[in-house]
């Protein structure tokens, strides 16, 4: 039959509680110090493989539509139009042309270096992954504004 007894009491000298506390001081200012030098997406690595399961922030790619409202970009198309060429003064014009789709399911066409500029970003907290068809990433993440979004690498941070 099992010890019933709660009270059970062990006798510590104190001396060996209090090297005991120092030792635990001494290994938690050297977690500390090395969690402030590791390198975060290492250490993001190492704790979803050990599943301890931490929040992974991140930041996800907004534009203004037509009417000024800040919409998530979900994903975009090839170029629409991509000319490089030199004029009369041998200097190098582009004319780049970008679809952007955004989660409302509209399309924003625009200059590439004019999309780019206007990009704002909105947190949001990473909720899954997983591979589509062509085997890229795609992140399933919950913003700031409390929607979801399935989002490609390359629209989020």
């Amino acid at each position: 039959m099992a010890n019933e007894n709660k009270n059970d009491n062990i006798v510590v000298e104190k001396s060996q509680i209090d090297k005991l506390l120092e030792h635990l001081q001494k290994q938690d200012e050297k977690i500390k110090m090395l969690e402030s030098i590791a390198d975060k997406n290492e250490l993001a690595k190492y704790m979803e493989k050990s599943k301890d399961k931490t929040k992974r922030s991140c930041r996800v790619r907004c534009l203004r539509d037509d009417k000024g409202e800040r919409v998530v970009v979900t994903s975009w198309d090839n170029m629409v139009t991509n000319e490089v060429w030199q004029n009369q003064n041998g200097i190098s014009v582009a004319k780049q042309v970008v679809k952007v789709h955004t989660e409302d399911g509209k399309e924003i066409i625009g200059d590439l270096l004019d999309v780019g500029r206007r990009y704002e970003y909105i947190s949001a907290e990473k909720v899954g992954e997983k591979k589509n068809e062509a085997g890229n990433t795609i992140w399933t993440v919950k913003a700031e504004n409390g929607k979801t979004y399935e989002i490609g690498l390359q629209f989020i941070n």
